[in-house]
């Protein structure tokens, strides 16, 4: 259990230290360009070389809360939109917080 607990701190470090990369990426493309840009989770894992919201552009019918009238977008779509340095950021800190240790109850907490 505590080699599961380690290992889920351990990926939420790594997830935490990518989406600070970002947002410093992010803040430096907006002092730049003078208007503040975040850059999505789509194009932020085709840099990565990940293909994961490729198959999601392609997708033409869409049902659920995204479609209307036939037309909409796919949830992997909207998901891509996101910034991804808030989405990593938030990502890693709820790891961080699943992996951490239980609190020691002591006599005097009883």
């Amino acid at each position: 259990m505590r080699l599961l607990a380690w290992v889920v701190r351990v990926a939420g470090c790594l997830i935490l230290a990518a989406a600070t990369a970002l947002a410093v990426g992010d803040i430096a493309r907006s002092l730049a360009s003078g208007a503040t840009t975040l850059m999505p989770l789509e194009t932020a894992a085709r840099m990565a070389g990940l293909t994961v919201f490729d198959a999601a552009s392609n997708a033409v019918a869409a049902s659920g809360v995204f479609a209307s009238e036939g037309r909409g977008a796919s949830l992997a779509t909207e998901i891509g939109r996101q910034p991804a340095s808030i989405v990593l950021g938030l990502a890693g800190v709820i790891l961080l917080a699943v992996g951490r240790p239980p609190r020691r109850v002591t006599r005097t907490q009883r």
